[in-house]
Formats: structure tokens, sequence, C-alpha cells
């Protein structure tokens, strides 16, 4: 008996088990929850950081303004890594982009440092990590039996609040900014 089958019609199963864990789906899917969560703090961190520049400017203050900004983000970022149970390779990687951007503000000299400290921008290559963290825990839960749609609704429902927020934040900086000029063009007239 030969049995022909289209092999467009046939899918692997994501999900080798007969049954769903759903004591282990239930663990996955609240370890993705406080992965995304802890990934959107990250984010917003690395964000004020490197793109507004408080890390630049931190690292203009005398003697101890690149030590102190290294120690801040790395401190906080390894924390997050820690209470989240990353890999002590991914601890480790955040560890060098943090003690690359203290290198890059002992070694050049006050004043130039800055510009160099503000394109490097190490927290975002750390928030990086953050993001690959949660992928390989998405894969996790679905490969434990989670649904593509258990997993998309803890994605979604979290980037879409934080979304709101990065928005919010930039909305209230954009708005300082007009009322600047605003300020500036009426003493003028």
């Amino acid at each position: 008996m030969n049995i022909e089958m289209d092999p467009t019609e046939y899918t692997e199963p994501v999900n080798t088990n007969l049954e769903r864990d759903e004591a282990e789906i239930s663990i996955l899917l609240e370890d993705l929850e406080r992965a995304v969560s802890a990934e959107k703090r990250v984010q917003i961190f690395a964000t004020y950081a490197d793109t507004y520049g408080l890390d630049a400017v931190l690292s203009l203050l005398p003697a101890m303004g690149d030590g102190a900004s290294s120690v801040i983000s790395g401190v906080y970022l390894l924390f997050e890594a820690q209470r989240l149970g990353m890999s002590y390779f991914d601890r480790f990687k955040i560890f060098m982009h943090q003690a690359i951007d203290f290198a890059i503000g002992t070694v050049i000299p006050p004043g130039f440092d800055a510009p160099i400290d503000y394109a490097y921008q190490a927290n975002k290559f750390s928030a990086s990590h953050f993001e690959d963290f949660v992928e390989e825990l998405s894969q996790k839960a679905i490969q434990a039996g989670a649904t593509q749609q258990e997993v998309n609704a803890i994605l979604n429902a979290k980037r879409i609040v934080s979304q709101q927020l990065i928005t919010a934040v930039q909305t209230f900086a954009n708005r300082d900014v007009e009322e600047d000029e605003d300020g500036g063009g009426a003493a003028a007239a």
C-alpha cells in the first residue's frame, strides 16, 4: 500500500508531547510576562540614557561622571538580567557593553568622550539581549505546548502599553521643546 502525501499539506507539530503540561506552560507564560515587562523597562531606561543623552551628560562630570554612569547602568541592567534568570553568558555580554562604555570615558579626554559615548549607546546594545531573551522564552513556551495566540496575547498587551508610555514620554519631551521655542519667540517680540 503506497500512500502519497502532498508535502505542502503536512506541517510538523510544534509540541511533540501528546498532552499539554498546563503547569509548565503556565510557568513559562508567567516568565514570559515578567521578561516582557523587564524588556520594556530596560528599553525605556536605554532610551533615556542613550537617545536623550543622559549617559553622555553624566560623562561630562569631572572624574566621576563616566564611573557613575557605568555603575548605575551596569547595576540596573545586571539586576534585571539576574532577576529574569538570563544566562551567565548574556549577563557577561551586558557587563562588557558597560565596561566598554566605561573604558571610552576613561581613556578619552574629558569633553571629547561625550560624542563617542553618545554614539556607542551601550545601554541599547544591552537592551537587545533582553529582546533576545523574550524571543527565547516565547519559543520555549510554544515548544511546551502553549498556543501562538497565548504567546502573542502576552507580547502584544505588554508592547501596546509600553509603546503608549514611550509615546507619552516623547510627547512630553517635545512639548517642553515647543514651549521653550514659543517662550523664546515671545520674549524676542
